[in-house]
Protein backbone atom coordinates (compact mmCIF):
# COMPACT_ATOMS: atom_id res chain seq x y z
CA UNK A 1 0.00 0.00 0.00
CA UNK A 2 1.36 3.61 -0.92
CA UNK A 3 1.40 5.85 1.94
CA UNK A 4 0.49 9.61 1.07
CA UNK A 5 2.47 11.85 3.54
CA UNK A 6 -0.04 14.48 3.90
CA UNK A 7 -4.18 13.37 4.38
CA UNK A 8 -6.99 16.15 5.04
CA UNK A 9 -9.70 14.06 6.08
CA UNK A 10 -9.44 10.68 8.87
CA UNK A 11 -7.42 8.18 7.46
CA UNK A 12 -8.95 4.20 7.64
CA UNK A 13 -6.51 1.89 7.60
CA UNK A 14 -7.22 -1.82 6.28
CA UNK A 15 -5.27 -5.06 8.08
CA UNK A 16 -5.16 -7.93 6.33
CA UNK A 17 -6.37 -10.88 8.41
CA UNK A 18 -5.42 -14.43 7.47
CA UNK A 19 -5.58 -15.61 4.07
CA UNK A 20 -9.66 -16.32 3.57
CA UNK A 21 -10.69 -14.66 6.26
CA UNK A 22 -14.10 -12.08 6.07
CA UNK A 23 -13.22 -10.18 9.21
CA UNK A 24 -11.11 -7.52 8.13
CA UNK A 25 -10.25 -4.60 10.88
CA UNK A 26 -10.66 -1.03 10.75
CA UNK A 27 -9.14 1.68 12.70
CA UNK A 28 -9.46 5.20 12.22
CA UNK A 29 -6.45 7.45 12.57
CA UNK A 30 -7.52 11.56 13.16
CA UNK A 31 -4.41 12.92 12.15
CA UNK A 32 -3.34 15.37 9.13
CA UNK A 33 0.01 14.88 8.55
CA UNK A 34 1.40 10.95 8.65
CA UNK A 35 4.94 12.87 9.29
CA UNK A 36 4.28 13.64 12.77
CA UNK A 37 3.37 9.70 13.79
CA UNK A 38 6.31 8.65 15.44
CA UNK A 39 6.55 5.29 13.83
CA UNK A 40 6.05 6.60 10.14
CA UNK A 41 9.98 7.46 9.82
CA UNK A 42 10.62 4.03 10.57
CA UNK A 43 7.69 2.01 8.42
CA UNK A 44 10.45 0.98 5.99
CA UNK A 45 13.05 0.29 8.93
CA UNK A 46 11.23 -2.37 10.43
CA UNK A 47 10.04 -4.62 7.64
CA UNK A 48 13.68 -4.96 7.03
CA UNK A 49 14.75 -5.47 10.99
CA UNK A 50 11.87 -8.29 10.53
CA UNK A 51 14.02 -9.74 7.09
CA UNK A 52 16.86 -9.58 8.95
CA UNK A 53 15.32 -11.03 11.97
CA UNK A 54 14.64 -13.80 9.60
CA UNK A 55 17.96 -14.25 8.59
CA UNK A 56 19.82 -14.31 11.59
CA UNK A 57 17.34 -17.16 13.06
CA UNK A 58 18.32 -19.42 9.55
CA UNK A 59 22.16 -18.53 10.20
CA UNK A 60 21.68 -19.72 13.61
CA UNK A 61 19.79 -23.28 12.71
CA UNK A 62 22.71 -23.60 10.13
CA UNK A 63 25.55 -23.11 12.89
CA UNK A 64 23.88 -25.40 15.29
CA UNK A 65 23.65 -28.11 12.55
CA UNK A 66 26.50 -27.78 11.43
CA UNK A 67 27.65 -28.28 15.46
CA UNK A 68 26.08 -31.62 16.00
CA UNK A 69 27.66 -32.61 12.85
CA UNK A 70 24.77 -33.78 10.90
CA UNK A 71 23.55 -32.40 7.21
CA UNK A 72 20.73 -29.75 7.11
CA UNK A 73 17.27 -30.55 6.12
CA UNK A 74 14.36 -28.85 6.03
CA UNK A 75 12.39 -30.28 9.08
CA UNK A 76 15.30 -28.30 11.01
CA UNK A 77 13.63 -25.18 10.81
CA UNK A 78 10.82 -23.68 12.70
CA UNK A 79 8.53 -22.97 9.89
CA UNK A 80 6.99 -20.61 11.29
CA UNK A 81 9.82 -18.60 12.42
CA UNK A 82 10.67 -18.91 8.58
CA UNK A 83 8.14 -16.38 7.83
CA UNK A 84 9.69 -13.36 5.66
CA UNK A 85 12.73 -15.48 4.15
CA UNK A 86 10.67 -15.73 1.24
CA UNK A 87 11.44 -11.90 0.61
CA UNK A 88 11.90 -10.03 -2.45
CA UNK A 89 11.46 -13.55 -5.00
CA UNK A 90 8.75 -12.62 -7.07
CA UNK A 91 7.50 -16.09 -8.02
CA UNK A 92 6.39 -16.41 -4.33
CA UNK A 93 4.47 -12.88 -3.91
CA UNK A 94 1.75 -13.38 -2.52
CA UNK A 95 2.54 -16.41 -0.60
CA UNK A 96 3.12 -17.21 3.09
CA UNK A 97 6.26 -18.97 4.02
CA UNK A 98 4.23 -22.59 5.06
CA UNK A 99 2.35 -22.14 1.41
CA UNK A 100 5.33 -22.37 -0.65
CA UNK A 101 6.75 -24.70 1.87
CA UNK A 102 4.05 -27.01 0.80
CA UNK A 103 4.51 -26.41 -2.72
CA UNK A 104 8.10 -27.46 -3.00
CA UNK A 105 8.74 -30.22 -0.71
CA UNK A 106 6.26 -32.43 -2.44
CA UNK A 107 6.75 -30.90 -5.77
CA UNK A 108 6.67 -33.75 -8.32
CA UNK A 109 4.94 -32.54 -11.81
CA UNK A 110 6.15 -28.97 -13.66
CA UNK A 111 3.36 -28.98 -16.28
CA UNK A 112 5.68 -27.08 -18.63
CA UNK A 113 3.28 -28.67 -21.46
CA UNK A 114 -0.67 -29.39 -21.02
CA UNK A 115 -1.99 -32.31 -23.46
CA UNK A 116 -0.75 -35.22 -25.66
CA UNK A 117 -1.64 -36.36 -28.79
CA UNK A 118 -0.67 -40.06 -27.91
CA UNK A 119 -4.01 -40.37 -25.81
CA UNK A 120 -2.88 -44.09 -24.13
CA UNK A 121 -6.19 -45.50 -22.75
CA UNK A 122 -4.38 -46.35 -19.19
CA UNK A 123 -3.28 -42.51 -18.60
CA UNK A 124 -4.16 -41.60 -15.17
CA UNK A 125 -3.91 -37.91 -16.42
CA UNK A 126 -6.29 -38.80 -18.88
CA UNK A 127 -4.42 -36.81 -21.56
CA UNK A 128 -6.59 -34.96 -24.71
CA UNK A 129 -4.68 -33.20 -27.27
CA UNK A 130 -3.04 -29.96 -26.17
CA UNK A 131 -5.84 -26.71 -26.40
CA UNK A 132 -5.66 -23.80 -28.95
CA UNK A 133 -3.55 -21.28 -27.18
CA UNK A 134 -5.03 -17.62 -27.40
CA UNK A 135 -4.85 -14.62 -25.69
CA UNK A 136 -7.43 -16.18 -23.24
CA UNK A 137 -5.97 -20.07 -22.84
CA UNK A 138 -2.37 -21.71 -23.23
CA UNK A 139 -1.40 -24.79 -22.96
CA UNK A 140 2.76 -24.41 -22.29
CA UNK A 141 4.36 -22.36 -19.94
CA UNK A 142 5.84 -19.20 -20.99
CA UNK A 143 9.75 -19.06 -21.11
CA UNK A 144 9.93 -16.27 -18.75
CA UNK A 145 7.60 -18.16 -16.14
CA UNK A 146 9.48 -20.94 -15.73
CA UNK A 147 13.08 -19.14 -15.75
CA UNK A 148 10.99 -17.07 -12.54
CA UNK A 149 10.07 -20.51 -11.01
CA UNK A 150 13.48 -22.58 -11.12
CA UNK A 151 15.19 -18.92 -9.95
CA UNK A 152 12.48 -18.40 -7.34
CA UNK A 153 13.29 -22.18 -5.80
CA UNK A 154 17.05 -21.81 -6.39
CA UNK A 155 17.16 -18.38 -4.25
CA UNK A 156 14.93 -20.05 -1.38
CA UNK A 157 17.02 -22.79 -1.60
CA UNK A 158 20.07 -20.53 -1.15
CA UNK A 159 18.57 -18.81 1.66
CA UNK A 160 17.85 -22.31 3.53
CA UNK A 161 21.12 -23.90 3.20
CA UNK A 162 19.45 -27.01 1.98
CA UNK A 163 16.85 -28.47 -0.58
CA UNK A 164 13.34 -28.56 0.41
CA UNK A 165 12.18 -31.41 -2.15
CA UNK A 166 10.94 -34.84 -0.22
CA UNK A 167 11.34 -36.79 -3.48
CA UNK A 168 13.61 -38.72 -5.57
CA UNK A 169 12.59 -37.43 -8.83
CA UNK A 170 10.42 -34.80 -10.61
CA UNK A 171 9.39 -34.45 -14.34
CA UNK A 172 8.52 -31.48 -16.36
CA UNK A 173 4.94 -32.68 -17.43
CA UNK A 174 1.77 -33.75 -16.04
CA UNK A 175 0.18 -34.91 -19.40
CA UNK A 176 2.55 -34.33 -21.97
CA UNK A 177 4.77 -36.79 -24.14
CA UNK A 178 8.38 -35.52 -23.20
CA UNK A 179 9.39 -36.16 -27.02
CA UNK A 180 7.15 -33.11 -27.27
CA UNK A 181 8.41 -30.48 -24.68
CA UNK A 182 10.07 -27.47 -25.48
CA UNK A 183 9.94 -23.72 -24.68
CA UNK A 184 10.06 -20.75 -27.39
CA UNK A 185 10.76 -17.83 -25.30
CA UNK A 186 9.80 -14.29 -26.84
CA UNK A 187 12.67 -13.64 -29.23
CA UNK A 188 11.85 -17.03 -30.77
CA UNK A 189 14.93 -18.83 -28.80
CA UNK A 190 13.51 -22.81 -28.41
CA UNK A 191 14.94 -24.20 -25.27
CA UNK A 192 14.74 -27.94 -25.15
CA UNK A 193 13.74 -30.64 -22.56
CA UNK A 194 17.86 -31.00 -21.39
CA UNK A 195 18.40 -27.08 -21.02
CA UNK A 196 14.83 -27.31 -19.03
CA UNK A 197 15.77 -30.57 -16.88
CA UNK A 198 18.98 -28.68 -15.99
CA UNK A 199 17.59 -25.57 -14.70
CA UNK A 200 14.88 -27.67 -12.53
CA UNK A 201 17.81 -29.71 -10.81
CA UNK A 202 20.08 -26.68 -10.41
CA UNK A 203 17.07 -24.63 -8.61
CA UNK A 204 15.58 -27.82 -6.61
CA UNK A 205 18.92 -30.52 -6.35
CA UNK A 206 16.25 -33.15 -8.00
CA UNK A 207 17.09 -35.11 -10.74
CA UNK A 208 14.47 -35.52 -13.30
CA UNK A 209 13.04 -38.31 -15.16
CA UNK A 210 12.33 -38.01 -19.56
CA UNK A 211 9.16 -40.33 -20.15
CA UNK A 212 7.82 -41.03 -23.80
CA UNK A 213 5.33 -43.39 -25.18
CA UNK A 214 7.03 -42.74 -28.33
CA UNK A 215 5.74 -40.68 -31.73
CA UNK A 216 5.42 -41.56 -35.43
CA UNK A 217 7.99 -42.41 -38.11
CA UNK A 218 6.44 -40.22 -40.30
CA UNK A 219 6.91 -37.26 -37.48
CA UNK A 220 10.04 -36.20 -38.95
CA UNK A 221 10.18 -33.12 -36.71
CA UNK A 222 10.05 -34.91 -33.42
CA UNK A 223 12.31 -37.30 -34.63
CA UNK A 224 15.15 -34.62 -35.20
CA UNK A 225 14.00 -32.77 -32.07
CA UNK A 226 14.57 -35.97 -29.72
CA UNK A 227 18.09 -37.28 -32.16
CA UNK A 228 19.68 -33.71 -31.11
CA UNK A 229 18.68 -34.21 -27.15
CA UNK A 230 20.62 -37.52 -27.52
CA UNK A 231 23.50 -36.20 -28.99
CA UNK A 232 23.26 -33.53 -26.09
CA UNK A 233 22.90 -35.73 -22.89
CA UNK A 234 25.83 -37.74 -24.48
CA UNK A 235 27.99 -34.81 -24.44
CA UNK A 236 27.22 -33.80 -21.08
CA UNK A 237 30.28 -34.18 -18.69
CA UNK A 238 28.11 -34.94 -15.92
CA UNK A 239 24.38 -35.96 -16.16
CA UNK A 240 23.15 -36.05 -12.62
CA UNK A 241 20.14 -34.20 -13.54
CA UNK A 242 19.31 -36.79 -15.59
CA UNK A 243 17.15 -39.79 -13.22
CA UNK A 244 16.52 -41.92 -16.13
CA UNK A 245 14.85 -41.65 -20.13
CA UNK A 246 12.14 -44.09 -19.80
CA UNK A 247 9.94 -45.66 -22.93
CA UNK A 248 6.43 -46.26 -21.95
CA UNK A 249 5.77 -50.03 -23.18
CA UNK A 250 2.55 -51.18 -22.82
CA UNK A 251 -0.57 -52.45 -24.50
CA UNK A 252 -2.63 -49.26 -24.36
CA UNK A 253 -1.03 -46.96 -26.69
CA UNK A 254 -4.19 -45.99 -29.27
CA UNK A 255 -2.64 -48.13 -32.35
CA UNK A 256 -2.03 -51.17 -30.46
CA UNK A 257 -5.57 -50.31 -28.41
CA UNK A 258 -7.09 -51.21 -32.24
CA UNK A 259 -4.89 -53.73 -33.34
CA UNK A 260 -6.66 -55.61 -30.27
CA UNK A 261 -10.10 -54.45 -30.46
CA UNK A 262 -9.70 -55.94 -34.34
CA UNK A 263 -7.99 -58.71 -33.43
CA UNK A 264 -10.93 -59.32 -31.04
CA UNK A 265 -13.69 -58.47 -33.79
CA UNK A 266 -12.02 -61.17 -35.77
CA UNK A 267 -10.88 -58.21 -38.37
CA UNK A 268 -7.65 -59.79 -38.97
CA UNK A 269 -6.64 -57.65 -41.97
CA UNK A 270 -7.29 -54.23 -39.74
CA UNK A 271 -5.46 -55.83 -36.72
CA UNK A 272 -2.44 -56.29 -38.72
CA UNK A 273 -2.43 -53.17 -40.43
CA UNK A 274 -2.42 -51.17 -36.73
CA UNK A 275 0.10 -53.98 -35.18
CA UNK A 276 2.29 -52.97 -38.06
CA UNK A 277 1.99 -49.20 -37.16
CA UNK A 278 2.91 -49.27 -33.92
CA UNK A 279 5.54 -52.12 -33.96
CA UNK A 280 7.19 -49.28 -36.48
CA UNK A 281 6.92 -46.90 -33.89
CA UNK A 282 7.90 -48.77 -31.29
CA UNK A 283 11.07 -49.93 -32.77
CA UNK A 284 12.21 -46.43 -33.69
CA UNK A 285 11.68 -44.95 -30.69
CA UNK A 286 14.37 -47.55 -28.98
CA UNK A 287 16.78 -47.08 -31.33
CA UNK A 288 16.84 -43.58 -31.55
CA UNK A 289 16.91 -43.56 -27.89
CA UNK A 290 19.49 -46.78 -27.72
CA UNK A 291 22.97 -44.81 -27.57
CA UNK A 292 21.58 -43.83 -23.69
CA UNK A 293 21.79 -47.54 -23.05
CA UNK A 294 25.93 -47.27 -22.61
CA UNK A 295 25.23 -44.76 -20.24
CA UNK A 296 22.86 -46.11 -18.30
CA UNK A 297 20.16 -44.19 -18.64
CA UNK A 298 17.28 -45.67 -20.58
CA UNK A 299 15.19 -47.91 -19.04
CA UNK A 300 11.59 -49.62 -20.08
CA UNK A 301 8.81 -48.19 -18.22
CA UNK A 302 6.50 -51.68 -18.52
CA UNK A 303 2.93 -51.94 -17.65
CA UNK A 304 0.24 -54.24 -18.54
CA UNK A 305 -2.91 -55.94 -16.67
CA UNK A 306 -2.14 -58.89 -14.86
CA UNK A 307 -2.39 -62.36 -16.78
CA UNK A 308 -5.41 -63.53 -14.51
CA UNK A 309 -7.88 -60.43 -14.71
CA UNK A 310 -10.97 -60.92 -16.65
CA UNK A 311 -11.01 -59.58 -19.73
CA UNK A 312 -7.10 -59.20 -20.49
CA UNK A 313 -6.85 -60.84 -23.29
CA UNK A 314 -4.34 -58.69 -25.81
CA UNK A 315 -3.70 -56.64 -22.79
CA UNK A 316 -2.26 -59.02 -20.36
CA UNK A 317 1.50 -58.86 -19.10
CA UNK A 318 1.97 -62.10 -21.00
CA UNK A 319 0.63 -60.67 -24.45
CA UNK A 320 3.27 -57.61 -24.13
CA UNK A 321 6.20 -60.08 -23.65
CA UNK A 322 4.60 -61.91 -26.75
CA UNK A 323 4.15 -59.23 -28.75
CA UNK A 324 7.69 -57.87 -28.40
CA UNK A 325 9.32 -61.04 -28.70
CA UNK A 326 7.32 -61.61 -32.41
CA UNK A 327 7.06 -58.24 -33.62
CA UNK A 328 8.91 -55.48 -31.63
CA UNK A 329 12.64 -56.54 -31.06
CA UNK A 330 12.68 -58.79 -34.46
CA UNK A 331 11.80 -54.77 -36.26
CA UNK A 332 14.25 -53.15 -33.76
CA UNK A 333 17.35 -55.97 -34.70
CA UNK A 334 16.47 -55.43 -38.07
CA UNK A 335 16.83 -51.42 -37.67
CA UNK A 336 20.20 -51.82 -35.94
CA UNK A 337 21.80 -54.55 -38.43
CA UNK A 338 21.02 -51.89 -40.95
CA UNK A 339 22.48 -49.27 -39.70
CA UNK A 340 25.71 -51.35 -38.67
CA UNK A 341 25.99 -51.88 -42.43
CA UNK A 342 25.51 -48.54 -43.63
CA UNK A 343 25.79 -45.01 -41.57
CA UNK A 344 27.09 -46.86 -38.02
CA UNK A 345 25.09 -44.34 -36.31
CA UNK A 346 24.02 -45.76 -33.38
CA UNK A 347 25.56 -48.98 -33.73
CA UNK A 348 29.27 -49.16 -34.02
CA UNK A 349 29.61 -52.56 -32.48
CA UNK A 350 27.91 -55.59 -33.43
CA UNK A 351 28.06 -56.64 -30.09
CA UNK A 352 25.96 -53.90 -29.07
CA UNK A 353 23.20 -55.14 -30.66
CA UNK A 354 23.17 -58.48 -28.55
CA UNK A 355 23.65 -55.96 -25.39
CA UNK A 356 20.29 -53.47 -26.06
CA UNK A 357 17.79 -56.47 -26.69
CA UNK A 358 19.30 -58.14 -23.65
CA UNK A 359 18.71 -55.29 -21.27
CA UNK A 360 15.25 -55.01 -22.92
CA UNK A 361 14.50 -58.34 -22.07
CA UNK A 362 14.75 -58.19 -18.65
CA UNK A 363 13.09 -55.56 -18.20
CA UNK A 364 10.16 -57.33 -19.59
CA UNK A 365 10.41 -59.89 -16.95
CA UNK A 366 9.02 -56.87 -14.64
CA UNK A 367 5.77 -55.73 -15.97
CA UNK A 368 3.84 -53.32 -13.40
CA UNK A 369 0.15 -54.33 -13.00
CA UNK A 370 -0.61 -52.36 -10.38
CA UNK A 371 -3.08 -50.11 -13.01
CA UNK A 372 -4.83 -47.35 -11.83
CA UNK A 373 -8.56 -48.18 -13.23
CA UNK A 374 -9.59 -44.95 -14.87
CA UNK A 375 -9.67 -43.17 -18.22
CA UNK A 376 -10.94 -46.01 -20.45
CA UNK A 377 -9.16 -48.62 -18.88
CA UNK A 378 -11.75 -48.68 -16.22
CA UNK A 379 -14.44 -49.96 -19.11
CA UNK A 380 -11.82 -52.89 -19.74
CA UNK A 381 -11.56 -53.65 -16.13
CA UNK A 382 -14.56 -56.48 -14.52
CA UNK A 383 -15.71 -54.26 -11.79
CA UNK A 384 -15.05 -57.41 -9.20
CA UNK A 385 -11.54 -56.77 -10.48
CA UNK A 386 -8.84 -56.81 -7.81
CA UNK A 387 -7.61 -53.26 -9.22
CA UNK A 388 -11.04 -51.64 -9.83
CA UNK A 389 -11.50 -52.02 -6.93
CA UNK A 390 -8.28 -50.81 -5.50
CA UNK A 391 -9.14 -47.76 -7.12
CA UNK A 392 -12.39 -47.13 -5.97
CA UNK A 393 -10.93 -47.71 -1.93
CA UNK A 394 -7.95 -45.65 -2.83
CA UNK A 395 -10.04 -42.50 -4.14
CA UNK A 396 -11.90 -43.17 -0.53
CA UNK A 397 -9.38 -41.70 1.82
CA UNK A 398 -10.08 -39.50 4.00
CA UNK A 399 -8.20 -36.00 3.98
CA UNK A 400 -6.10 -36.73 6.82
CA UNK A 401 -5.08 -40.04 4.68
CA UNK A 402 -4.38 -37.98 1.52
CA UNK A 403 -2.59 -35.42 2.73
CA UNK A 404 -0.03 -37.18 4.11
CA UNK A 405 4.12 -36.61 2.89
CA UNK A 406 5.04 -39.90 0.39
CA UNK A 407 1.07 -39.89 -0.08
CA UNK A 408 0.10 -37.14 -2.22
CA UNK A 409 2.62 -35.02 -4.36
CA UNK A 410 2.09 -31.24 -5.66
CA UNK A 411 2.25 -30.16 -9.59
CA UNK A 412 2.16 -26.59 -10.95
CA UNK A 413 0.40 -26.24 -14.01
CA UNK A 414 1.03 -23.60 -17.03
CA UNK A 415 -0.55 -20.71 -15.34
CA UNK A 416 1.29 -21.21 -11.72
CA UNK A 417 -2.06 -22.91 -10.17
CA UNK A 418 -0.87 -26.07 -7.95
CA UNK A 419 -2.68 -29.12 -7.95
CA UNK A 420 -2.35 -31.82 -5.44
CA UNK A 421 -2.91 -35.80 -6.79
CA UNK A 422 -2.50 -39.14 -4.98
CA UNK A 423 -2.97 -40.39 -8.82
CA UNK A 424 -6.16 -41.37 -8.21
CA UNK A 425 -7.68 -38.18 -7.11
CA UNK A 426 -6.46 -34.45 -7.71
CA UNK A 427 -7.28 -31.15 -5.20
CA UNK A 428 -6.96 -27.48 -6.43
CA UNK A 429 -5.24 -25.55 -4.00
CA UNK A 430 -6.52 -22.08 -3.81
CA UNK A 431 -2.29 -21.59 -4.81
CA UNK A 432 -1.37 -19.39 -7.12
CA UNK A 433 2.35 -18.64 -7.82
CA UNK A 434 2.93 -14.77 -9.53
CA UNK A 435 3.35 -15.69 -13.38
CA UNK A 436 2.74 -13.71 -16.27
CA UNK A 437 0.15 -15.70 -17.08
CA UNK A 438 -1.51 -16.33 -13.91
CA UNK A 439 -4.60 -15.09 -15.43
CA UNK A 440 -4.82 -17.63 -18.36
CA UNK A 441 -6.93 -20.57 -18.78
CA UNK A 442 -5.63 -24.30 -19.20
CA UNK A 443 -7.33 -27.84 -19.69
CA UNK A 444 -9.15 -29.46 -16.94
CA UNK A 445 -6.80 -31.55 -14.83
CA UNK A 446 -7.12 -35.18 -13.88
CA UNK A 447 -7.51 -37.91 -12.29
CA UNK A 448 -11.08 -37.08 -10.65
CA UNK A 449 -10.75 -33.34 -9.92
CA UNK A 450 -12.30 -32.97 -6.40
CA UNK A 451 -14.73 -30.17 -6.09
CA UNK A 452 -13.29 -29.27 -2.78
CA UNK A 453 -10.38 -26.68 -2.72
CA UNK A 454 -7.37 -27.44 0.07
CA UNK A 455 -7.30 -25.34 2.51
CA UNK A 456 -4.41 -23.55 4.83
CA UNK A 457 -5.64 -26.44 7.26
CA UNK A 458 -4.61 -29.59 5.27
CA UNK A 459 -1.10 -27.83 4.36
CA UNK A 460 -0.47 -27.40 7.80
CA UNK A 461 -1.50 -30.99 8.37
CA UNK A 462 1.12 -31.99 5.70
CA UNK A 463 3.88 -29.87 6.69
CA UNK A 464 3.46 -30.87 10.59
CA UNK A 465 3.99 -34.58 9.44
CA UNK A 466 7.19 -33.85 7.51
CA UNK A 467 9.55 -34.63 10.29
CA UNK A 468 8.55 -37.62 11.20
CA UNK A 469 8.86 -38.49 7.77
CA UNK A 470 12.69 -37.33 7.34
CA UNK A 471 13.71 -38.45 10.61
Amino acid sequence: MKLSPVLSAPYIMQHKSVRGSKNVAKTQVNICDLRGMPYYLSFKQKQASDYERVKEYVESVKKDVKKSGKSLIITDYDFDKLEGIQKGIKVFEGLNIREILFVITSLLEVATLRGCNNACVHCYAEAKAPIKETGEQISKMDWDDFKSLTDGIKELNDRLGCKMSLYDYQTLFHDADCSKIFIKDKDGTIHNWNEMAKMMYESTGVPQVFDTSGWYVNDKITQKRVENLVEEVLKEPTRKYVQSFMVSVNPFQPMYFKHIENWRAGNKEKAAFFNEKNTERIANTLFTLSPLFKIGKLSLLTRAMSDEAKNSAGFSAEDLRTNYEINYIPKLKKLYEDDFNAEQKVIKNSKTIKDNIQKIRQDLRRIDTDLTATNKLKDIYDVDDFQYQKTLMKRDKTLFEFFSPNRCYTMIDANGDVYVTDFYSTYKSDIQLNFKNKNKKTAPIAPMLREKIISQREMNMFLDQLSKVLS
